[in-house]
């Protein structure tokens, strides 16, 4: 069983701004790609034969979403077993609702934790950012070898823009000025764009002579589609984990939970809040008493879901970026699990009783423990 199609791949270029990931993933003749399929195949031939149907179905799709959950699973999958453990897929699931974690962990023989993956996309897979994709793609179409064009979002709607419109303006700028002179001046072309309640901000940047050629992309900075907007990323990683912690009535192992969240605005801070709710405030974290932020360890009663006793934090991790995604393993406040800190190789990290982070381990990175070559992303 293939997880890729059997042809002669010419394409070297980049993807579409509104392709989808396993159509770029399946198609692409880069040598880097080429290498990331065969990686990913082998994984697959790893995967229990009495799963991979399912996990195909799931992977093998036009739905970013689908396929970078299912991605997921075979990387947490895969560095499980790299750190030792067997992995036992979907087990002891329930006769009433179907329902299993999606994998039980053994060490040496024997049971150790269940483990579940949660995969946060917040706004990124939205109507409004497909649209800006397209608009991105169009851009593209212009061919504007001259320029790099930066579509800076400052409000947008349901109702798609007119794109149109907005090409043409675009098109109008860059043959409306000199890219030599710009550079003389340092003055950039720029325009305001507004239809349909969207409000997008357009300015052009002069390329370097020498970087003046056909077939290459000519959007650059760009930004998502909220536009300005408050970052609360941590909402959403706090849901997802609640979900998990609270998915099963009655669980006889400890659970851990991997999460990785696909949203472009994210950072570490945004997972701690999602872990523990209060926020580093000038160097120092507030009081118990003081948290506000809802989260899956501290409640308005203290510690909450004792189940989970440890949060897998892995960067958003696509097929393209396992030769760098970093995966951070965060104990539960007050109750580090002694055996898991023996077992995990990853860096591990505790929480103090003021809730700042703590290094327990600086470990190894993912891609080192899965034996990923060095070189894996370079086209040669």
């Amino acid at each position: 069983m293939k997880l890729f199609t059997e042809r002669i791949r010419t394409d070297l270029g980049p993807s579409r701004h509104s392709e989808a990931k396993y159509q770029y993933l399946d198609r692409s003749a880069r040598p880097a790609f080429i290498r990331i399929r065969s990686i990913i195949e082998n994984w697959f031939g790893n995967y229990p034969e009495d799963h991979k149907a399912d996990w195909k179905q799931r992977f093998c799709v036009d739905d970013d979403v689908g396929h970078l959950s299912a991605f997921l699973e075979l990387y947490c999958f895969t560095l499980c077993k790299a750190h030792g453990f067997t992995v036992v897929v979907h087990p002891d699931r329930s006769p009433i609702d179907k329902r299993a974690p999606d994998f039980k962990l053994l060490w040496q023989g024997r049971d150790f934790c269940y483990f579940e993956v949660a995969a946060v996309f917040g706004d990124e897979m939205s109507g409004a950012e497909r649209t800006l994709d397209g608009v991105h793609d169009r851009v593209e179409e212009l061919e504007l070898r001259n320029w790099f064009v930066n579509p800076l979002v400052r409000r947008s709607n349901h109702q798609a823009p007119s794109i149109t419109s907005l090409i043409k303006s675009i098109n109008d700028l860059a043959n409306a000025h000199c890219p030599d002179q710009v550079i003389a001046t340092g003055v950039l072309p720029e325009i305001q764009f507004e239809s349909n309640g969207w409000s997008i901000n357009v300015n052009l940047i002069p390329k370097k002579p020498e970087a003046r050629l056909p077939d290459r992309r000519c959007v650059g900075l760009t930004s998502t589609a909220r536009g300005a907007c408050w970052v609360d990323t941590n909402r959403d990683i706090y849901s997802k984990l609640k979900k998990k912690a609270n998915r099963y009535k009655e669980l006889e192992l400890p659970l851990l939970i991997a999460v990785s969240c696909y949203d472009p605005i994210v950072d570490d801070e945004e997972y701690r809040l999602a872990m523990v709710g209060a926020p580093l405030l000038d160097g120092r974290s507030v009081s118990l008493s003081e948290n506000r932020e809802p989260s899956l360890w501290l409640g308005p009663q203290g510690l909450q879901n004792s189940r989970v006793c440890a949060v897998l934090q892995i960067d958003a991790v696509m097929p393209w970026t396992i030769g760098s995604a970093r995966g951070m393993l965060w104990h539960r406040p007050s109750s580090e699990n002694d055996e898991l800190v023996k077992v995990w190789r990853t860096p591990q990290f505790r929480f103090d009783k003021s809730l700042r982070p703590v290094p327990l381990s600086a470990g190894q990175a993912p891609q080192l423990l899965m034996g990923l070559p060095a070189d894996l992303l370079f086209d040669e």
